[in-house]
C-alpha cells in the first residue's frame, strides 16, 4: 500500500480542522440574547398643565396626563406647570411650578407596597401624601439642605436657594438638617420647620402666625383649586379663614396676617424663630 503526499495528507488534516470548528462558528453567528425588558413604572401622571418635562436615560419628553413615570426620572416643570403623580402604591406627589424633582428609584413589593424610594427635591414647591400599605422608613426623601422622615403622612416642601421649609399637615415628619444634623419631629397640624443654607434649623413657635407662614412659602396649601381632590388636603389651623378641605372638596380660601418667619419658591427662605413648637 502506497503512502499518501506529504501534501495529501496535510490537505486533509486541514478540512478535518474546518470541519471540527464548523459548530463552533455557527454558534458564534447566533443571533445575541434580546435585551431585557424595559423597567416598570413607578407611577402615572394623572393630572398635568403640560408645561412640564420627564428627563431620563438621555431622553427628554412632555409629560401628559395619562403617562408612566419611572425611577431614575427627573420631572420639571416651567413657571406654569404643575404635574400630580399616582405611584403604584398610591403614594401621591404633586410637582408645582418652577420645580424639579428626580425620582431616583421606586421598588415595590409583590403587593404593590414599597420597599424602598428615593426622591430628591432640587427646587420649587412640593406636597406629598404617602400611600397604605408601605413602611414610612421605606423613604428617602432628600433636599439640597434637608432629609425628610415620615411617618405615614401629608406634608409640603418648599426649596429656595437660601433652605427648605417642611410643612405638615396630618401624620408626622422629622425634618434634618443636612450640614448640622439638628432634627426636629413636626407632629402637630401646620407646624413647620426651616432648614436654612447657613446651617441652621428654624422650628416656629406655637404661637407663630401660619397664614404668614403659608402664603410666602407654600403656594400649593394656599391654594388647592387645582389639585384633583385626592391631592388636597387640610389646612384647618393654618389660619386661612377656616382651612381647605383635602379630599372631599371643599372651600378655598385666602389668608393674610404677617410673615411666618419663612420664605421660600421663590428664592428666598430664611427667619424664623427658634423654639421647641411642633
Amino acid at each position: 500500500m502506497r503512502t499518501q503526499p506529504a501534501a495529501i495528507r496535510l490537505a486533509s488534516v486541514l478540512v478535518l480542522a474546518v470541519l471540527a470548528a464548523a459548530p463552533a462558528a455557527a454558534q458564534s453567528t447566533r443571533p445575541a440574547k434580546p435585551a431585557r425588558e424595559p423597567a416598570a413604572p413607578s407611577g402615572t401622571a394623572v393630572a398635568v398643565i403640560p408645561a412640564t418635562l420627564a428627563k431620563g436615560g438621555g431622553e427628554e419628553r412632555t409629560l401628559v396626563a395619562g403617562q408612566d413615570v419611572f425611577g431614575g426620572e427627573t420631572i420639571q416643570t416651567s413657571d406654569a406647570g404643575t404635574a400630580q403623580i399616582l405611584f403604584r402604591d398610591n403614594t401621591r406627589l404633586v410637582v408645582g411650578p418652577d420645580s424639579s424633582v428626580v425620582i431616583d428609584q421606586f421598588v415595590f413589593n409583590a403587593d404593590r407596597s414599597v420597599s424602598g424610594a428615593t426622591l430628591n427635591f432640587a427646587k420649587g414647591a412640593f406636597r406629598f401624601i404617602t400611600g397604605k400599605g408601605s413602611r414610612s422608613d421605606a423613604f428617602t426623601l432628600l433636599t439640597p439642605t434637608a432629609s425628610v422622615g415620615i411617618r405615614g403622612t401629608q406634608f409640603d416642601i418648599a426649596v429656595g436657594s437660601q433652605g427648605t421649609a417642611v410643612i405638615v399637615f396630618r401624620g408626622a415628619v422629622e425634618v434634618c438638617h443636612r450640614t448640622s444634623k439638628e432634627c426636629a419631629t413636626l407632629r402637630r397640624s401646620c407646624s413647620a420647620a426651616i432648614a436654612t443654607a447657613d446651617g441652621r434649623l428654624n422650628v416656629p413657635g406655637r404661637n407663630t402666625p401660619r397664614d404668614g407662614l403659608v402664603n410666602a412659602a407654600f403656594p400649593l396649601a394656599k391654594d388647592q383649586s387645582a389639585l384633583r381632590k385626592d391631592f388636597r388636603v387640610f389646612t384647618g389651623g393654618c389660619g386661612l379663614g377656616g382651612g381647605i378641605r383635602g379630599v372631599g372638596g371643599g372651600t378655598n380660601a385666602k389668608g393674610g396676617g404677617k410673615a411666618g418667619g419663612a420664605r421660600t419658591g421663590g428664592g428666598q427662605t430664611g427667619g424664623g424663630q427658634n423654639g421647641n413648637g411642633g
